[in-house]
């Protein structure tokens, strides 16, 4: 999660573009020509009364009339003559004027060492703050030099002119909230918050020391005291769009879902241009399955940033959790025309023409994604499965032989290789991949019931019955193993092992643990048939056959054992 930041040079730093010098000072920003002067107003008998110091700079002005301007400075809001101030993005050639003329010298190297920094120049920044302090040091001065530091990343150097502003000036709020960044882009966050706090004792109103307290106690991982952090920077200031994004990340990161998407979407309100804030609401909203609403918030990022990758690769998969494969795919080829070597994306879309049976595209997709690396197991193992539902078992053989040759414990290659061995009535090469799959991992009921289907079909009854009961052993909750030992005693050419009652109870077992499946329907009918009950038979084999997956897997046997029926025959394997 991003956490945003808000740096303080000398003074509160808040990024703006610079204006163009007009007559309009509505809208402008603003800081003092000297000193931290007044900011007042008039009461209704027309008596003045201060409010407090312009001492946290810049200042955007709210009203202009006359001679006076409007400005908010933390909680207070009021007046200041104008020849009081100058306009942000007149401040650099003001002060040069005053250096050239001698005014005060060390106050305008370090005022226009802030601007310098502001204009993303630390190095005229630094030049200048040196400046000031060969001339008159103070703890202002080391603490815009060290913020300057800050910006060209040399921590330990600002954390030292930091910490000379302190010695200068122990109550000085600005050296410690600014050494507290600087001690937290080293991941020092002990450091920082006892900057922070110390901050915060001086100026109980320190909006932004709560603020970065917070992000120090998030990246802790200590959200309760993130929470409330952000809470008090919100209390100071309910406009604070950054606060209630932070504040978001740590409801998030409690779980505590509805609570972050409310303070995302306080922070839309407030800034309805906060990407993050949509992406990290989009992606609670899917957590929550509210899918409608994610894609609403991944579009409007999209919107905001028609490259943002991550926007179409999550609203990708939220179309495929609304089932809408062309939607999904769209976004998942638009991410490829950005990136082309996304592996993650080719997987993905290829799943997405999996789920519209357009095999071919799936293959070709898993195969960009082999291409482009020839060790990803899954797209071997997923463009098998494409090859089987083509009926090409031995390429899917292939494609599984592969993941087994990257991974030679890799269950499910044995498994998956085993049944399409199996497919091919390749019985002997199918149990010596469930072996391995049993080897690797005894507990799998799944390989048990298809080794005892191979068993089965090559006439071995005995070890088809031991695999089915390990099966239900291993699994007394899978009906799979049930369902296959009742057919067996339904559909048995042999005499010994066919027993239609031990069938009939076996079934009973199965509909307890799966009342509805097409499989079902199948021992049902082999069963029915064995009591000469054909109509019965016939209606529960056609009713297995209405299933899509089971009529792919076993349609042809299927509707032979329909034409057995219809002959009066019991079906027998």
């Amino acid at each position: 999660m991003v956490s945003l930041r808000i740096w303080l040079l000398t003074f509160v730093l808040i990024t703006s573009s610079d204006l163009q010098a007009d007559d309009g000072w509505v809208g402008k920003e603003v800081i003092p020509k000297r000193g931290t002067p007044e900011i007042s107003r008039t009461d209704e008998n027309g008596q003045v009364i201060v409010l407090g110091k312009f001492d946290l700079i810049p200042a955007s002005v709210r009203e202009e009339k006359g001679d006076w301007v409007k400005i908010q400075v933390r909680d207070i809001s009021g007046w200041i003559a104008k020849d009081k101030v100058v306009r942000k993005n007149e401040g650099i050639e003001y002060f040069t004027g005053r250096i050239n003329s001698g005014d005060n010298l060390a106050e305008a190297f370090e005022k226009r060492a802030w601007l310098w920094s502001l204009k993303n120049e630390p190095d005229i920044a630094i030049k200048d703050a040196t400046e000031a302090i060969r001339i008159s040091p103070s703890a202002s001065c080391y603490t815009t030099r060290g913020a300057a530091w800050h910006t060209k990343k040399e921590n330990k150097k600002a954390i030292e002119d930091h910490t000379e502003a302190i010695r200068l000036d122990p109550k000085y709020v600005s050296a410690y909230y600014n050494r507290g960044i600087a001690y937290s882009d080293e991941d020092e966050h002990d450091k920082a918050i006892a900057d922070y706090s110390e901050a915060i004792r001086l100026d109980p109103k320190h909006v932004l020391a709560y603020y970065n307290r917070g992000i120090s106690w998030a990246d802790k991982k200590e959200p309760d005291k993130a929470i409330a952090d952000y809470s008090e920077a919100i209390r100071l200031d309910p406009k604070y769009a950054s606060a209630y994004y932070n504040r978001g990340n740590a409801w998030g990161n409690k779980k505590e879902l509805d609570n972050a998407i409310a303070d995302y979407t306080e922070t839309i309100r407030l800034n309805p241009k906060h990407l993050n804030a949509y992406y990290n609401r989009g992606r609670d909203s899917w957590y929550k399955k509210k899918y409608d609403q994610a894609i609403a918030d991944y579009t409007e990022v999209l919107r905001l940033d028609p490259k943002h990758i991550n926007a179409y690769f999550n609203r990708g998969l939220t179309w495929m959790n609304k089932e809408q494969q062309d939607k999904a795919i769209a976004d998942f080829s638009a991410i490829l025309r950005l990136n082309p070597k996304h592996i993650n994306v080719y997987c993905l879309r290829a799943l997405a023409w999996m789920n519209k049976e357009e095999y071919d595209k799936a293959i070709s997709d898993y195969s960009d994604a082999i291409r482009l690396d020839p060790k990803l197991i899954e797209a071997y193992c997923n463009r098998g499965i494409a090859w089987s539902k083509k009926k090409d078992y031995n390429k899917a053989i292939s494609d599984y032989s592969d993941a087994i040759r990257l991974d030679s414990k890799r269950i499910d290659a044995y498994n998956h290789r085993g049944y399409f061995w199996y497919t091919l009535k390749e019985y002997d090469k199918a149990i010596r991949d469930y072996d391995e799959a049993i080897r690797l991992n005894p507990k799998s009921a799944w390989t048990f019931n298809g080794r005892g289907d191979a068993w089965a079909d090559k006439k071995e009854y005995e070890k088809a019955i031991q695999d089915y009961d390990e099966a239900i052993r291993v699994d007394p909750k899978d009906a799979d193993g049930w369902n296959s030992k009742a057919y067996l005693f339904a559909t048995c050419a042999n005499d010994t092992f066919r027993d239609i009652v031990k069938a009939e109870e076996l079934m009973k077992q199965v509909l307890l643990l799966r009342p509805k499946s097409p499989w079902n329907e199948q021992t049902l009918g082999v069963i029915a048939a064995a009591r000469g009950h054909f109509e019965e038979a016939i209606k529960h084999q056609q009713k297995a056959l209405e299933d899509k997956n089971y009529q792919e897997v076993e349609g042809d046997r299927a509707r032979e054992r329909i034409k057995s029926y219809t002959e009066k025959k019991p079906w027998l394997e």
